[in-house]
């Protein structure tokens, strides 16, 4: 994919690493995903990528750590496991080729819970990826 044609869909902590670092992704600060839910960052996704092949990465520290406490890079007041699934199955209908899961560390996770959360995160990908246009 040529480099226009990448874009990244995070919510982040902090507003200033994106401009800093200056990547070229929709980056939704928490208080931005509060106000909007699932409906926006799904529309702005669906208008940025149209009909092209979608990459979907999940870092399971954009979970609160209520959510999620085996990762190693914990964010308090991220998303609950629920506005997760909730946003990741409103990319239905997007083509989807491909998806990973990362930063999920079971040592740190004593109630396996972390696990819990990105096994259920895998499924819906894999019903997003095979339910999806080809």
């Amino acid at each position: 994919m040529a480099g226009s044609d990448r874009k990244r869909v995070g919510v982040i902590g902090a507003g200033l690493i994106a401009q800093a670092m200056h990547l070229p992704h929709l980056a939704m600060l928490r208080d931005r995903f509060e106000l909007t839910a699932v409906a926006d960052p799904s529309t702005s996704v669906r208008e940025r990528v149209g009909d092209r092949p979608v990459y979907v990465s999940i870092d399971v520290d954009v979970m609160d750590p209520a959510h999620a406490p085996g990762t190693g890079t914990p964010e308090a007041g991220g998303l609950t496991s629920r506005e997760l699934l909730a946003t990741l199955r409103a990319f239905a209908g997007l083509r989807i080729v491909g998806a990973d899961v990362v930063e999920v560390a079971p040592a740190y996770d004593h109630g396996e819970i972390t696990a819990i959360a990105a096994a259920n995160v895998v499924y819906e990908l894999l019903g997003l990826t095979a339910r999806g246009p080809r």
